[in-house]
């Protein structure tokens, strides 16, 4: 209740730097809404003198700072797999991100930025790390142009209301599939909407809407709405690309037209 032990013994756990009140209670329940993700342990650090305020939910460590050494080892942020860093300010943040990326290589470190200056000099030091900057202004945009794009919006993130957008990463051993036939198969098969590819998780790569030609090789990450998470197992990628074939053609012979 006081944040005084130590978690070094997890692995492949969710590490949140940073406390925030209601805020940070509603990332907790969204987290715990993917359905994928709810049996994962959640390590909350904060450098505030407060006691656990989610005991049925977070392990908790309190120290002198988010990105002190004593809070990272007893947070396990060396063994963790994600790392949310959330501080009171972007200096918080940026501190925080960076402490936990000089301990931890491969863990999926994510940060949360008022100001873009701050996202590049996380993205300077730690390529790997995803940088989340404000869009308010943006959504506000949007929804003054598109009245009700705010709901659209809400939803499209939400864990916890109507169909969310997930990801999952094309087999290595799948054969290359066209973006149309997958986007068909995963309606029918699994009520669920395709709505981009990417070649990578944080590069500059990404295709929402592609053309229904458009070749899908393994390894791609695609991005999708449904009420759950689909696994990559769950799609029958030998009968996706058995079923290509267009008509004129046969499943060995490629149409001219299409990618080899």
């Amino acid at each position: 209740m006081r944040g005084q032990s130590s978690y070094e013994t997890l692995a492949d756990h969710i590490v949140i730097l940073g406390w925030h009140g209601f805020r940070t209670q509603r990332m907790i329940d969204q987290l715990r809404g993917d359905i994928g993700e709810k049996d994962r342990e959640i390590v909350l650090c904060t450098s505030q003198a407060i006691e656990n305020p989610m005991p049925d939910q977070v392990h908790f460590v309190r120290g002198a700072g988010l990105n002190t050494p004593d809070v990272l080892t007893r947070a396990g942020a060396a063994t963790a797999g994600d790392i949310i860093a959330l501080g009171h300010d972007d200096s918080e943040t940026l501190a925080a991100a960076l402490g936990a990326a000089a301990i931890n290589h491969d863990a999926h470190i994510v940060a949360y930025f008022d100001h873009e200056s701050f996202a590049g000099l996380l993205k300077a030091h730690c390529p790997h790390a995803e940088c989340n900057v404000s869009l308010s202004v943006e959504l506000m945009v949007r929804s003054s142009q598109d009245p009700g794009s705010s709901r659209v919006q809400r939803q499209l993130l939400s864990t916890l209301e109507g169909p969310t957008q997930f990801s999952l990463k094309v087999p290595k051993d799948a054969a290359w599939v066209r973006y149309g036939a997958l986007f068909a198969t995963m309606k029918e098969s699994h009520d669920a909407t395709l709505i981009g590819v990417a070649e990578s998780a944080l590069g500059d790569d990404l295709i929402l809407n592609a053309p229904s030609d458009h070749r899908i090789d393994p390894g791609t990450i695609v991005y999708f709405l449904a009420a759950r998470r689909i696994e990559p197992g769950e799609i029958d990628w030998p009968a996706l690309r058995a079923g290509q074939a267009m008509p004129g053609t046969d499943n060995t012979t490629p149409n001219p037209g299409w990618p080899t």
